[in-house]
């Protein structure tokens, strides 16, 4: 690539915006996404977002869902609830980790200039 990037100056700047978009992984991310970490209740009396579980220093974002956690049906209910509370569509809402786990790491792609003050509120943050 260096030797065609030699030939052809044009691709030297695509090359420094992949590289700046790579993490420490190794893998592409939108610049303009924020990630989330939750924790899951599936199988809950009613569906609710809200609340903090303390795993460890973490404070995740508490998402009780009705659904049970058979064939991801309780994951697809995660993902609808938590794009609902914050004004986003479905689909700006991905599961990046956590696909059989109750800790779940979500990644919401154009999010709101104020998804911060929404997640505190959510989380119950005295500050917001």
């Amino acid at each position: 690539m260096a030797a065609y990037s030699a030939l052809c100056p044009r691709h030297r700047v695509s090359d420094v915006l992949l590289s700046l978009s790579r993490t420490c992984h190794g893998r592409l991310t939108d610049m303009s996404s924020r990630r989330c970490a939750v924790w899951v209740r599936p199988g809950a009396a009613k569906a609710a977002v809200g609340g903090v579980r303390d795993d460890g220093g973490d404070g995740l974002l508490v998402v009780s869902v009705r659904e049970r956690a058979v064939d991801g049906a309780a994951t697809q209910a995660v993902l609808e609830a938590v794009a609902s509370v914050l004004g986003v569509k479905r689909g700006q809402v991905k599961l990046v980790s956590g696909f059989t786990s109750r800790r779940k790491v979500l990644e919401i792609t154009d999010p709101p200039a104020d998804i911060d003050d929404r997640l505190s509120v959510l989380r119950g943050d005295s500050s917001a």
